[in-house]
């Protein structure tokens, strides 16, 4: 880890790639957000579909190891359950796995009012990316949209959440903070060996006001997508980003909030990030890692 007072970055090739209609969609909400320091691909069998993608660099799924060639890191975003994502994220993140990047799945499994046919097609396709992947970091729609009837408002905050847990983990490399983390502390929490898969919850909680970064914390804890127990994960990653005037005294309260919530003898890697847009608002997020086999089911 690097302690970080001016903004200093490492030179990690990050790659991040929508694969798919609803990748790209997520792609493009991602790139309007601001995010620096990365390479952003969409990758579409659809032409139509691809060339209206705001990404500068487009490519067929058959032509994506190009793309990915030196990079360090590669996150492929993808909503699981229709043809494209299920079919053509697994041989997109096999072709990224080849060339020697730790590879991150970030995908959404389908809300309720859309489930049918996509349900067992979401996790199909979710099943096969665990091949091809060190990690995957699925959102589950339907508990995401609990209590949202309007289909649009849930689909925004499927792709609000995608693109904060993308930000979560780059922004700690590429972005500004007090503490800034490198390719390796990544690498150290997300990648579980040879025959694993870094099975990861996330959840993003906001506060502001007197104890922010503390209750932001807690909120990220008792996250919707927070689904599996906290004391099953064996590593955790804590992204704090807030203001430039929050104190490091602050910061430290909001790891300390998660050390207290989580098992002893599991390890906690955390970073700030500063982002002025937030004004008094403090965001936590908290990816949870749960080690599995890599093995299909």
């Amino acid at each position: 880890m690097s302690d970080n007072l001016f903004g200093f970055t490492d030179d990690t090739k990050i790659t991040l790639i929508g694969a798919g209609g609803a990748g790209c969609r997520i792609l493009d909400r991602i790139i309007a957000s601001g995010i620096q320091g990365v390479k952003t691909v969409a990758s579409d069998s659809d032409t139509a579909s691809l060339s209206a993608c705001n990404s500068p660099h487009k490519v067929q799924p058959d032509g994506i190891k190009s793309c990915v060639e030196g990079s360090d890191l590669v996150l492929v975003l993808a909503g699981m359950g229709g043809s494209t994502g299920s079919g053509v994220a697994p041989s997109i993140a096999e072709a990224a796995k080849s060339s020697g990047a730790l590879v991150v799945a970030v995908v959404t499994k389908p809300f309720g009012f859309e489930q049918g046919r996509r349900l067992p097609a979401a996790e199909d396709g979710i099943a096969h990316l665990k091949e091809h992947t060190d990690a995957i970091i699925v959102v589950d729609n339907n508990a995401l949209a609990q209590g949202i009837t309007d289909e649009a408002k849930a689909l925004k905050k499927s792709d609000d959440a995608v693109c904060q847990i993308v930000r979560g983990i780059t922004d700690l490399i590429t972005a500004s903070g007090f503490i800034n983390l490198d390719f390796e502390d990544i690498r150290y929490i997300l990648d579980s060996g040879e025959g694993k898969i870094s099975v990861c919850t996330v959840g993003i909680g906001e506060a502001e006001g007197e104890g922010s970064a503390e209750r932001a914390a807690v909120n990220a804890i008792h996250s919707p997508l927070m689904a599996r127990p906290l004391g099953e994960a064996a590593r955790f990653l804590l992204n704090v980003t807030t203001s430039a005037d929050v104190t490091l005294t602050e910061m430290t309260g909001a790891a300390n909030v998660i050390s207290e919530n989580v098992s002893g003898d599991s390890d906690i890697v955390w970073g700030h990030v500063i982002d002025d847009t937030l004004g008094s608002k403090v965001r936590a997020a908290l990816l949870a890692v749960y080690p599995e086999s890599a093995a299909v089911k």
